[in-house]
């Protein structure tokens, strides 16, 4: 039986590449299309990297996983919940295939960090592959643990780039640090195929998308593409091989951006309180600059390493708080409803209450307008 391989380029859409497949730029990918099939495929709402791969690999959609995004605000409880693959509970494609006596193979995919164990070999991806602001993580992340020994004496593997890329003026070692992450995913996956029999094998590039939130159409997306269909070419000469590249949501080219707790706040549902945060914005100091300056000093892993967590987060993004940090300045006595990124919102009242359901109306009517 021909075996399966599955490349998942997270926020790869059509209107992106269309230009590159037209000149030409991406033979590869061409080739793909030309003697295959292709089609536009229907993210489930929220269009977002979680839950959308666990989406594909269980076949279920978000409301079923009761996951929606990285993370949730557990209002309930006053709680900030990141989400991590034990809070998944239903089986996924390489189980059934186990089933059946196939081995798999899963490498870099969002939504499986912790590993967990699989008749072959699982690779941990971002973001959920992580501890603390800066992407830091000094745990096991594959299946099974000998692998990841070996990944890192013989390839110096990494789950996150260093430098993180935090703003659209960085275009050299950020970038450079992302493809070259990219290309080892790629090598890693072709080493695993070449090194032990598998029937399947799913390999993603996740932080290709965060180039493209950065670029769009630009030249570290375009250079990205171009690793990308040269990658694909290698895995088209293989023989009894079928070959499948999709994604998990598309990407645009970011006009506007609504803050909606500002919104919120402006219309009485959210109540917040005078913070450490407010000081530090108004004095300048983000973590955006933060990074800027510790990136131009090559101080970054040091002063994450030497720095308490807890005085790290104490430091805003420009756009407000994130996270756990969220909780800490709203005023809950006085509070309807609060919103994560990517627009979920959360109403602050016990469910089905008469308090709940009209907020919520409300919501809904104001929103839609």
């Amino acid at each position: 039986m021909a075996r399966t391989i599955v490349i998942g380029l997270d926020g790869g859409n059509w209107e992106l590449i269309s230009p590159w497949l037209e000149s030409g730029e991406l033979p590869n990918i061409a080739r793909l299309i030309e003697r295959g099939a292709t089609a536009t495929s229907h993210s489930y709402l929220p269009p977002v990297t979680v839950p959308n791969w666990k989406c594909y690999s269980t076949g279920k959609n978000p409301g079923k996983l009761s996951v929606y995004r990285f993370d949730h605000l557990d209002v309930r409880n006053e709680n900030y919940v990141f989400h991590h693959s034990t809070d998944f509970k239903s089986a996924e494609l390489w189980d059934y295939l186990n089933d059946e006596g196939y081995r798999t193979a899963v490498v870099n995919m969002p939504t499986t960090y912790p590993p967990r164990e699989i008749d072959g070999a699982m690779i941990c991806g971002g973001p959920d592959a992580r501890e603390g602001e800066y992407r830091a993580l000094d745990d096991v992340y594959t299946y099974p643990e000998s692998l990841q020994k070996k990944l890192e004496a013989e390839y110096d593997y990494a789950i996150h780039p260093k430098p993180l890329i935090s703003s659209k003026d960085e275009r050299g070692e950020e970038v450079d640090a992302i493809q070259e992450l990219i290309d080892l995913r790629f090598r890693v996956a072709k080493d695993l195929l070449s090194r032990e029999e598998f029937d399947f094998l799913h390999v993603t590039s996740f932080y290709s998308n965060t180039l493209q939130h950065f670029f769009w159409q630009e030249e570290p997306v375009f250079e990205t593409w171009k690793l990308f269909d040269d990658h694909i070419g290698d895995f088209l000469e293989l023989e009894d091989t079928n070959v499948i590249v999709m994604s998990d949501h598309g990407c645009e080219n970011v006009h506007t951006v609504v803050h909606l707790n500002n919104w919120l706040e402006k219309e009485g549902y959210l109540s917040l309180e005078t913070s450490v945060d407010d000081v530090m914005n108004k004095a300048g100091l983000t973590k955006e600059r933060v990074l800027q300056v510790s990136k131009k000093l090559g101080a970054t892993d040091t002063l994450a390493r030497i720095i308490p967590e807890k005085i790290q987060n104490l430091v805003p993004w420009e756009e407000g708080v994130r996270g756990k940090r969220t909780f800490e300045k709203i005023n809950w006595e006085e509070t309807d409803a609060v919103a994560n990124a990517q627009g979920l919102v959360y109403v602050a009242h016990e469910k089905d209450s008469e308090t709940y359901n009209r907020v919520r109306s409300e919501l809904l009517e104001k929103l839609g307008n």
